[in-house]
């Protein structure tokens, strides 16, 4: 395995589109190494248009293709190519798709409206 890390390694440099801590700690747990590129992608589709799951994919899709545009395209000069991995995240209740808190009187309101109660968490990995 450590050999075909190796390979990758050679090959690509891996750009996580994210500023999640926690997806960090996730990337680091794959043992490659990474740069972080945050997209600047407003998160403001229209949840009216979307399944839930459509909605988490299409913001995922969203969020890369903003850190892709900001690349160079091709390989780079040591001639590796860049593999940008981003994910998005969301919580639904009630068929409601809740996102991220603004703020800690948000996060008390929407972990009040989940608890006790069935709710589904979606994420949406895109690898480009």
């Amino acid at each position: 395995i450590l050999r075909e890390a190796e390979a990758l390694v050679r090959r690509f440099r891996f750009v996580l589109a994210s500023a999640s801590p926690r997806r960090r700690e996730l990337m680091q747990l794959l043992g490659l190494p990474f740069d972080v590129a945050t997209s600047g992608f407003a998160e403001d589709l229209d949840k009216s248009r979307f399944s839930p799951a459509e909605y988490v994919e299409a913001t995922a899709r969203g969020k890369c293709k903003a850190v892709l545009a900001e690349l160079p395209e091709g390989r780079r000069a040591d001639g590796r190519e860049d593999v940008v991995v981003c994910a998005d995240t969301v919580v639904t209740v009630d068929g409601r798709i809740l996102e991220k808190p603004v703020d800690a009187e948000a996060a008390r309101s929407m972990l009040a409206s989940l608890s006790g109660r069935d709710h589904e968490v979606l994420t949406a990995i895109v690898v480009a």
